[in-house]
C-alpha cells in the first residue's frame, strides 16, 4: 500500500508593507526591483518622511505563511542596504487592511503603565548614595539599561533581554559582590549572574517555575547562554515562544527545536527578576556606616563631560610611558 500525501489547495497571498524611510528617493525614482520583491515609492507628504510600499507573493506552497514578519525581515536588509532608519506603518493581507487591527503597543508595555507607588523613594536615593563610588556608577549603569530595555519592548525582545543581563553584569562583575579569586568573571560570569539573582531578587520563589529552583535556574541560564551570548555572538533572536509565555501567563514554556525539548522563559518574568534583583541589591548590599556621598551622582554626571587626550609628542623626561595630557 503506499502513502499517498493529499495537500489542500492554497490561494497565494499578495502582502503589502507600507513604511517610512529616513532617506529620499530622487524625484524621479520608479519601483525599486528587489527580486523577489518590490519597493514602490508613494508621494511623500509636505515635510513629511519617504513613505513607501513594500509588495511581494507567497504562493504558499508550504501550506503555511508569516508574511507579515517576512517583511519586516525585508526591510532590515533595506535599512542595511540603503543606510536609513525604517518603520513598519502598516499592513495589508490580499488588499484587506489589517492595520487598523494591529496592537498600537507591544502586549508587555502594559506592564510599565497605571498608577506610580512612590513608596519612601528618599530612603532608596539613600541607599543609592551609601553604596561606595564604585557600586554607586555600576549601579547608575544598571538603571541606565534597564530602562533602555522598558523602551525597547516596542521595538525587539532580544534587544530587551540583552539589556536586561546587561543590568545583572553591571553588579555581578564587581569585585565588592564576588571576589574574582572566587569566581572568575572571564571564565564564570554566568554563575556571578545566577549567584546575584539567587542572593538578593526579592521573593524569587513567586517566580520559581512547576519545576522549582532546579527549574528557576535553568531559565536563568537559559536567559543568559542563549538569549544574551546568542544574540551577541550569533545575532540569534529569541524564540516566539518567549511572546506565547508573556500572553499565556507563564513564566517560561516547553517546546521542542530539532527533536530536543528547551524551555523559553517569559519576557515579563525576567523584567521582574531583574527589577526585583536590583531593588534586592540596593536595599540589601553590606556597606559601611559612612555618611552619604550626596555628590555621587552630581561626580558620575561631571565625569562624563570631561574627555582627556594627548597633546603633542610623549615627553620621555617627565613619563617614559605617557604624554603631555590636557583636559
Amino acid at each position: 500500500m503506499s502513502n499517498i500525501k493529499l495537500t489542500m489547495p492554497h490561494r497565494p497571498i499578495t502582502t503589502e508593507i507600507r513604511c517610512e524611510l529616513s532617506r529620499r528617493f530622487p524625484i524621479a525614482q520608479g519601483d525599486v526591483d528587489l527580486f523577489r520583491y518590490c519597493l514602490k515609492p508613494l508621494p511623500s507628504k509636505y515635510g513629511g518622511q519617504q513613505e513607501a510600499i513594500l509588495i511581494f507573493e507567497d504562493g504558499m506552497k508550504s501550506g503555511h505563511s508569516n508574511a507579515e514578519l517576512e517583511g519586516e525581515i525585508v526591510l532590515s536588509f533595506i535599512s542595511l542596504l540603503f543606510d536609513c532608519r525604517i518603520r513598519k506603518t502598516g499592513h495589508r493581507v490580499n488588499g484587506l487592511d489589517i492595520s487598523g487591527d494591529y496592537p498600537a503597543k507591544a502586549h508587555l508595555s502594559e506592564l510599565f503603565e497605571g498608577q506610580i507607588a512612590t513608596g519612601d523613594a528618599a530612603v532608596m536615593v539613600r541607599h543609592l548614595f551609601t553604596l561606595g563610588d564604585q557600586l554607586t556608577k555600576q549601579f547608575v549603569r544598571a538603571c541606565n539599561a534597564y530602562a533602555l530595555a522598558i523602551a525597547s519592548v516596542e521595538l525587539d525582545r532580544s534587544l530587551s533581554f540583552l539589556l536586561l543581563v546587561i543590568a545583572l553584569e553591571c553588579l555581578s562583575t564587581q569585585e565588592e559582590f564576588c571576589p574574582n579569586a572566587e569566581l572568575n568573571k572571564e571564565t564564570k560570569s554566568a554563575k556571578r549572574y545566577c549567584r546575584l539573582v539567587s542572593a538578593y531578587c526579592g521573593e524569587a520563589q513567586s517566580l520559581y517555575p512547576s519545576g522549582g529552583e532546579e527549574a528557576f535556574l535553568r531559565d536563568l541560564k537559559t536567559v543568559y547562554h542563549s538569549h544574551r551570548s546568542g544574540f551577541v555572538h550569533c545575532g540569534k533572536g529569541v524564540s516566539i515562544a518567549s511572546k506565547i509565555a508573556d500572553r499565556s501567563g507563564f513564566n517560561s514554556i516547553g517546546h521542542l527545536v530539532n527533536g530536543k525539548e528547551v524551555y523559553t522563559p517569559s519576557l515579563k518574568w525576567f523584567f521582574q527578576i531583574t527589577r526585583g534583583t536590583l531593588i534586592g541589591f540596593l536595599l540589601n548590599f553590606p556597606r559601611s556606616d559612612a555618611s552619604p556621598n550626596q555628590e555621587v551622582l552630581a561626580d558620575i554626571a561631571r565625569s562624563c563631560s570631561v574627555l582627556t587626550m594627548r597633546v603633542g609628542e610623549p615627553n620621555p623626561q617627565i613619563n617614559p610611558d605617557a604624554g603631555d595630557e590636557a583636559m
